[in-house]
């Protein structure tokens, strides 16, 4: 296995081979402005790829917090369906 080093943006780079892929609304810029414009190819992100994935409705206590673990005040609490609870499982208004 023969390892090549090179500077990023010198002559043996591998950028004209490479694909950079940005964000659609930016893809004229890329295109035009260097060293960006020195990738073989810019395409811009698809939806699919720039997609929010994994969020799920979670509901929230008074304070606005998600269900979750959270340090509050100095104060350990967890927050499960709403309610919040201590670290010894003791439930809070």
């Amino acid at each position: 296995m023969q390892i090549r080093t090179f500077e990023l943006f010198d002559e043996n780079s591998p950028l004209p081979s490479a694909t950079l892929h940005v964000p659609a609304v930016s893809l004229e810029v890329y295109k035009e402005i260097s060293p960006w414009n020195e990738f073989g190819k810019i395409v811009a992100l698809t939806d699919e790829e720039t997609a929010v994935k994994g969020i799920k409705n979670t509901q929230q206590d008074a304070d606005g917090l998600p269900d979750g673990k959270y340090m509050k005040n100095g104060k350990f609490i967890i927050i499960k369906e709403g309610k919040k609870y201590n670290a010894a499982g003791s439930y809070h208004e």
